[in-house]
């Protein structure tokens, strides 16, 4: 029973080994990248899988050859006690014995067979359902490992999105707010002043007016006198010459 012993050995360390296998494999694994250390356990995990399941192929098979040897011997005993009982009737005192020790013989190899059948068949369901807790294991780590990945990327972008708004606030933007709209008050009182720089103020507009309207004044004036002069006849004139002297 060497066989089945290691067997169960294999089968109740590695539950108990599970949690610190895992733990060293992480421990080996960058921890920002989890996924790699998941995916080495769950590997692991499907070698030993299909390892324990070859090794309870060959227990169900050896168990099956029992199964056969004890309907066989079952078989034999039965013809055995017929033999025996005719020999009984017929008083054969020659084959009657050796048929008895034959039948003794086989009681006891059939009582063996059925409790190596017995045993075998108890740690063939046993190891069954192990595998079967260890299939689920490894879908757990599967599972597992899609959760524990997605939620390491997200920890991993709030992780980043934090560095980038550390030192960030409310109070910050306005401070940078009132900044810029200082500046563009500046550029925008720079650029009037230089506008008003290169064009006339209204104090220099009106007195280049008042000066083109003195201008037209006299230029008005003037031509009035010259018309009134045109306008005179040679007796106003000369009457005017006379005036001019009796005056004086």
């Amino acid at each position: 029973m060497g066989f089945f012993s290691n067997i169960w050995d294999g089968f109740s360390r590695i539950f108990s080994l599970i949690g610190g296998i895992f733990v060293e494999k992480v421990s080996e694994v960058e921890a920002g990248n989890p996924s790699v250390a998941y995916q080495n356990m769950i590997d692991e995990s499907k070698v030993k899988y299909q390892q324990w399941q070859k090794d309870v192929s060959g227990i169900v098979y050896h168990q099956s050859l029992l199964e056969d040897d004890l309907k066989k011997k079952e078989k034999e005993r039965t013809e055995l006690q017929g033999l025996l009982d005719q020999a009984i009737a017929d008083n054969d005192a020659e084959l009657g014995p050796s048929l008895m020790e034959d039948l003794e013989a086989t009681d006891k190899e059939v009582a063996s067979l059925k409790e190596q059948l017995t045993e075998v068949t108890a740690k063939v369901n046993d190891y069954q359902q192990k595998l079967r807790d260890y299939e689920a294991h490894i879908k757990r780590l599967e599972k597992e490992k899609r959760t524990v990945t997605a939620q390491a990327a997200t920890d991993k972008a709030v992780i980043e999105m934090s560095g980038r708004l550390k030192g960030m606030s409310i109070e910050s933007g306005d401070r940078t707010l009132e900044a810029l709209r200082e500046s563009m008050g500046k550029l925008h009182a720079q650029a009037k002043t230089a506008d008003s720089m290169g064009s006339e103020s209204r104090e220099e507009k009106m007195r280049k007016l008042r000066e083109r309207a003195n201008t037209t004044s006299a230029s008005s004036k003037f031509a009035e006198r010259v018309q009134a002069m045109k306008a005179q006849t040679p007796e106003s004139k000369a009457k005017g010459k006379i005036e001019s002297k009796e005056l004086g």
